[in-house]
């Protein structure tokens, strides 16, 4: 049984700012943190920010490094180890953006910025550092391996005339939480109509890595009826690391067809369950081995995936499995402890949130 086989990770809208220049520093988001080991089993806590200016919002300054006006600042009780993030951008062809993340150091300056995504054109000139003293990005996350003081996370336009517009930044800090209770959460059956779309669709050769795409395209057309799915392919490739899942260019990618989201962090089931309910459907990451999710129709994964559209009356997974060649056997009931396991704890609960246009 093929797998999405894309992602192999080294360990393991109420508003806009504009941006009129080159390299203009239009976010700064200084997170106080502390630290854990990197390869701690969990249970995990997280702690989400999310900013979305109004107009006129004065974050915009010239030269190198502009200093905005309203840094978020995330102060989570027990601090933090890791961080992801993502954007929605209004980037004209050209243009481009860079996400990009900077661990501080004991006296409170930051150490060397490390980008954590890219969009669009960003001049070969521009540094691409994924290595600091103490930190790594792995792909789209930052791993801390000594205690921080802060973190921060801005993004770079790089623009042609037209600006560049930033909609909302989404940033999750993670910490390790063994209070924490990651038992199914029972209540009423929630499942979402999400449709199905097979990995094969595109292209049968490519069908092994193509899952992270084929999850976005069905909460894409569970929001936005219509869009195809080679579009969605085609959009998503990170020409950098020759992928088809970088997490944040997923999220930028729904943005591009209309669709507003951001990358989430869940830490238990009642979590899951309180956004399923008020939210809708999400696409998780997962990292399965042998025999560890019962149900699965193949051995293992090393990183895959699917989407999560709902939850039966004992708490246990409705989901969609995009690895599979028809809806009937793709649709499928995963336990939730199983889940737990390869999800909230080997992936830290990460997942694709797509919201209403």
């Amino acid at each position: 049984m093929h797998r999405c086989a894309d992602r192999a990770k080294r360990l393991n809208t109420s508003g806009q700012i504009t941006i009129a220049g080159h390299f203009l520093l239009i976010l700064l988001c200084a997170m106080n943190i502390g630290c854990r080991a990197v390869e701690s089993a969990g249970p995990f806590a997280h702690e989400h920010r999310t900013l979305t200016p109004t107009p006129g919002t004065p974050l915009v300054g010239s030269g190198d490094y502009a200093r905005p006006s309203l840094p978020i600042e995330v102060r989570p009780e027990g601090g933090l180890t890791e961080c992801i993030a993502s954007f929605n951008a209004d980037v004209p062809t050209g243009a481009g953006v860079v996400l990009e993340v900077a661990p501080a150091r004991s006296d409170g300056s930051h150490s060397l910025w490390l980008r954590l995504a890219s969009w669009g054109e960003v001049p070969e000139a521009w540094p691409d550092r994924t290595q600091a003293p103490g930190a790594t990005v792995a792909i789209d996350e930052l791993l801390l391996e000594e205690p921080a003081h802060a973190v921060w996370v801005r993004v770079v336009a790089f623009d042609t005339g037209e600006p560049v517009r930033v909609r909302r930044v989404d940033v999750v800090a993670t910490r390790a939480d063994p209070t924490r209770d990651l038992s199914p959460a029972p209540g009423a059956r929630i499942e979402w109509p999400v449709p199905f779309i097979p990995n094969e669709e595109v292209d049968p050769s490519l069908r092994s890595r193509l899952c992270s795409p084929t999850a976005l395209n069905m909460l894409l057309n569970h929001r936005a009826p219509g869009v195809r799915h080679p579009r969605v392919v085609e959009t998503v490739y990170s020409e950098r690391f020759d992928l088809y899942g970088v997490w944040p260019r997923a999220i930028q990618t729904a943005w591009q067809f209309g669709v507003p989201g951001s990358l989430v962090r869940f830490a238990d089931w009642h979590e899951v369950r309180a956004h399923l309910e008020s939210v809708g459907p999400i696409a998780i990451s997962i990292t399965a081995r042998p025999g560890e999710v019962r149900n699965m129709p193949y051995e293992s994964d090393n990183g895959h995936l699917i989407v999560l559209a709902g939850l039966t009356e004992r708490g246990d997974a409705i989901v969609i499995d995009p690895a599979l060649r028809n809806e009937d056997e793709a649709r499928r009931i995963y336990r939730a402890k199983d889940l737990s396991k390869v999800w909230l704890r080997r992936k830290r609960g990460t997942a694709y949130a797509l919201e209403a246009p």
